[in-house]
């Protein structure tokens, strides 16, 4: 492979796809819950929303477990209406 190979970032053999990360449980059930407390002050909003999670038992918690962030951040936009 020759160095212009490599300086070249349109070359499809150098760039290779970043791999997808995982948003951890509580930002996931936040980007869930968030619409509900939208009426509170923001320290109130992460107040009520820890008091939500805590009050969760595991089972209602393994849905937001093995979120991927990308799906995370796309979810609201793809729900909000326009």
């Amino acid at each position: 492979m020759s160095a212009d190979a490599l300086s070249d970032p349109s070359d499809s053999a150098v760039t290779t796809a970043a791999p997808v990360k995982m948003m951890n449980p509580w930002l996931a059930f936040c980007s869930a819950t968030r619409p509900a407390v939208q009426h509170l002050a923001p320290q109130q909003q992460l107040r009520e929303m820890g008091v939500m999670w805590k009050a969760l038992s595991e089972a209602d918690k393994a849905p937001f477990r093995g979120v991927p962030k990308a799906v995370s951040l796309v979810a609201p936009m793809l729900t909000s209406p326009e």
